[in-house]
């Protein structure tokens, strides 16, 4: 390569050597030139006059008054907001531990207080049919309680002998605590009420017993007479009887004639009319705890199972789960 072709390349990069934005090996190269070459040094002069001018002619802007100040403020910022959102996720996470322990607390307090209430809602539908069963006895020959309904496997009165005169409301016969509810809403809406059906559905939420059944040994009499459709012979056994449910049949149950109160003892302790629903759709034993039982005399407590009539034996043949 002549001088003169090399001085013509060097000349095409003075502004970038000036600027210093070079490779560092290019520059080297210019450098070594510029020593060596008279004419390229003179031209070297003339870019960097005419770069200095040209920096000359431009308008230079001072920073705003308070800038740095404002920059690092706002860089402060940033870190103490970055900061507190690190220092909420603790609070965020003991908030919501709270909320755990709370709910696990308050569930089950919610769940037992929904429970007592649909208790007492069954507790109060029982006494009303207790009320029903006396006022009925009232007026019917020798006193009796409704019989026991024929031609259903349920255990249940006999609802052609209460509808319209003593029963007005079919939806006292369901209990607030069956699972399916809802599947009997046709049936009590019905403008025809279907009788046999509604004592059906109504054994399979409280089971009537209708005659004295104040021990396992009774019931299984009552249960044996009512399979082999000898109900109204029951009564006639003498010692092995199972008498009808009447008014003041307690006295055929007082052993202690001296008790004067023993009338009003012994109805408490004949049990009329029992809650089978919880028993039917249990999810097991150990799930079970007792069930509504109303007594003749009108009171109506919540039996432990175990303590008769809430026995399993009794309260499968009652609730339908045993033959």
């Amino acid at each position: 390569m002549t001088v003169e072709s090399t001085c013509i390349e060097i000349r095409k990069t003075l502004q970038a050597y000036a600027l210093k934005t070079l490779p560092e090996g290019k520059e080297h190269t210019v450098s070594d030139h510029l020593d060596a070459c008279e004419s390229c040094r003179a031209a070297l002069k003339e870019v960097e006059a005419k770069l200095t001018r040209l920096r000359s002619s431009l308008p230079v802007e001072s920073p705003q008054e308070g800038l740095a100040q404002r920059t690092l403020a706002r860089v402060e910022n940033t870190k103490a907001e970055r900061s507190g959102d690190r220092a909420l996720w603790p609070a965020l996470a003991t908030g919501m531990v709270v909320l755990c322990v709370m709910g696990a607390v308050l569930l089950p307090v919610l769940s037992r207080t929904r429970e007592a209430s649909r208790r007492a809602t069954s507790q109060n539908n029982m006494k009303q049919l207790g009320i029903i069963f006396k006022m009925y006895a009232n007026e019917s020959d020798g006193e009796r309680y409704p019989r026991l309904a024929k031609d259903i496997e349920a255990w249940a009165p006999d609802l052609s002998a209460l509808y319209g005169k003593y029963l007005n409301d079919p939806a006292l016969v369901i209990s607030p605590e069956h699972p399916e509810r809802e599947r009997f809403d046709a049936l009590l809406r019905a403008p025809h009420r279907n009788l046999p059906a509604l004592a059906a559905a109504m054994g399979e939420n409280y089971a009537y017993l209708g005659y004295t059944a104040i021990d396992e040994v009774a019931f299984e009499r009552l249960h044996r007479a009512r399979q082999e459709g000898q109900l109204e012979e029951a009564g006639k056994n003498g010692a092995d009887s199972v008498l009808p449910l009447r008014e003041g049949i307690e006295r055929f149950l007082i052993t202690d004639i001296n008790n004067s109160a023993g009338s009003s003892a012994a109805q408490s302790t004949i049990p009329v009319l029992i809650e089978v629903v919880g028993w039917k759709y249990k999810k097991s034993v150990d799930d079970f705890k007792g069930a509504n039982v109303l007594y003749m005399d009108g009171h109506v407590e919540f039996v432990p199972l175990g303590t008769f009539p809430v026995v399993p034996n009794v309260m499968d043949v009652l609730s339908g789960l045993a033959p």
